[in-house]
């Protein structure tokens, strides 16, 4: 080897040893959540009945405490205070407008159906409820009409939104069931004049958004305050035996979920007025709507996009907060790993870096090597993503998939496991958890959970190394009814205790976090 090789050699090293020390001067100090705390991450009941593991919850609420601190006493009023204070966008006004028309409709017979694309849209119509006190319905407007039809059946239906593209299936539906009188549609672009003339036939008046909004400017009333016990809105679906169920959700149940989103941040990190939401699952999922109060109340704004145009919404809104799927997370983790730079040294160094800060419990922007990264931050998702929220259906976020977001992009991922009967989030990650383990956190603060022998799956909760068992719910998030359908319900609570029977199986890892089966 010549001297021109060893000298460039000995300056590569010099090179690789001063970004070191450069970067230890950038490293913080702190860790995100102090590893102890990460040994040990519920709390357990000091006794449990046989055949069932201890009664778990979130270290913040332990047994001498409400299983719920409420940020969020009721939706109603805070969502009230926030139109009140100026602090929602002013798109967010429309919803008054909508609601006093819809109040002027006669909606109090009967929940409002919506079938609406996922848009801006939803979101007055479920404002417009929480304002003026009618309950929602909601379902998928991608479902077939067959679902549609048996919803409006079981809920005696006289009014709904639709987007055109859900008008011609809710028509299908309502030509079985003559109660519906009224279907309002966000736009009239796109209604065809057959789609008019089968409305006149079936005796169904069809009317825009903005005629809705004339009427509800001309038809000025008080709003309604609920009750916490008065429904706010029901998500029907399709249940595992080919029927449907309708799930009922009271305002306390959003009230305990909202405050439970509030929950998984430390004081530090609040959502505040700062924060953009990107929306990109359906607004018909209760958790979607959770998270959008929980950014509206606090005073910050929301976008909506869908997975077709993601990337480019990224860059043009600049979110902060988001919520995902497993594959979602796994596209943006394919896109990183394709970006142009990816396996240049500058940006595998930096990598390299960012998941030794991972490791020793740590992820931010704005050490030394993010200036290496700031192509991919700024240019494929906006530069400012804080949190992700990340809806996990059968297993917890494969752990390279986690390591690529957090340590390229500096994000908190959250996994969540959660279903519509325990209004949203059931489980998540603790906010500063990067330890790679298959599990979706820890109970929410609006629950308490314990595992109960399972014997058609020979699970138990002696197995070793870790209990196993079907999961059972209990608290304010959870769901007391099916719509008009009691005996569905009585099967999943028990009468002992009111616990719910989740059908969902689970294993408890010596940290006290959760595994799915």
């Amino acid at each position: 080897m010549g001297s021109y090789e060893v000298t460039l050699g000995l300056g590569a090293t010099a090179i690789a040893l001063f970004l070191k020390w450069r970067n230890d001067q950038f490293r913080s100090e702190t860790f995100d959540t102090h590893p102890a705390l990460l040994r040990s991450q519920t709390v357990t009941a000091e006794t449990r009945q046989r055949g069932e593991w201890a009664v778990v919850r979130n270290r913040a609420t332990p047994f001498n405490s409400k299983n719920i601190p409420q940020f969020v006493s009721n939706v109603h009023e805070s969502i009230a205070k926030a139109f009140d204070s100026g602090s929602l966008t002013a798109e967010c006004g429309d919803s008054i407008f909508i609601g006093q028309g819809l109040v002027a409709l006669n909606v109090a017979k009967s929940p409002v159906g919506v079938f609406v694309e996922h848009s801006n849209d939803s979101i007055l119509v479920d404002l417009a409820g929480i304002l003026y006190g009618f309950a929602t319905v909601w379902i998928d407007e991608e479902e077939p009409s067959q679902l549609l039809s048996e919803v409006i059946k079981q809920v005696d239906m006289t009014v709904a939104v639709a987007s055109p593209q859900s008008l011609r299936s809710l028509l299908d539906a309502a030509s079985k069931h003559p109660k519906l009188t009224t279907i309002v549609t966000t736009t009239s672009a796109g209604i065809s004049q057959q789609d008019n003339d089968r409305a006149a036939a079936l005796k169904i008046k069809i009317i825009s958004f903005e005629t809705l909004k004339s009427i509800g400017k001309e038809k000025s009333v008080d709003r309604v305050k609920p009750e916490l016990s008065d429904l706010y809105s029901i998500v029907y679906e399709n249940d595992q035996n080919g029927g449907i169920k309708g799930t009922e959700i009271t305002y306390l149940n959003t009230s305990a979920s909202v405050s439970a989103v509030y929950m998984t941040f430390p004081q530090n990190a609040k959502i505040s007025s700062e924060d953009v939401y990107m929306s990109i699952l359906p607004v018909s999922s209760i958790f979607e709507r959770c998270l959008i109060h929980a950014v509206l109340i606090a005073g910050g704004s929301v976008a909506f996009s869908s997975e077709d145009t993601l990337m480019k919404d990224l860059v043009a809104h600049a979110p902060t907060l988001m919520r995902t799927t497993s594959l979602i997370l796994s596209d943006f983790a394919n896109a990183i790993e394709s970006h142009p730079d990816a396996k240049t040294w500058a940006v595998t160094q930096a990598k390299a870096a960012k998941l030794t800060e991972l490791e020793e419990g740590r992820c931010w922007k704005g050490t030394f090597w993010d200036r290496f990264l700031a192509d991919i931050q700024n240019k494929m998702f906006g530069g400012r993503v804080r949190c992700i929220w990340n809806s996990c259906e059968e297993a917890a976020t494969d752990a390279g998939i986690l390591e690529t977001i957090r340590s390229v992009l500096g994000t908190q991922v959250i996994d969540t496991f959660g279903m519509t009967e325990i209004s949203g989030m059931a489980f998540a990650t603790v906010y500063g958890d990067y330890q790679p383990g298959n599990h979706v956190g820890v109970p929410s603060v609006n629950l308490e959970y314990k595992l109960v022998n399972a014997a058609s799956k020979e699970y138990t909760v002696t197995d070793e190394p870790n209990p196993r068992g079907e999961i059972w719910f209990r608290g304010p998030g959870v769901s007391k009814a099916y719509h008009k359908d009691a005996a569905k319900m009585a099967r999943c609570v028990t009468e002992d205790g009111g616990w719910f029977k989740s059908n969902v199986y689970g294993q408890i890892f010596p940290n006290g976090t959760l595994g799915l089966i």
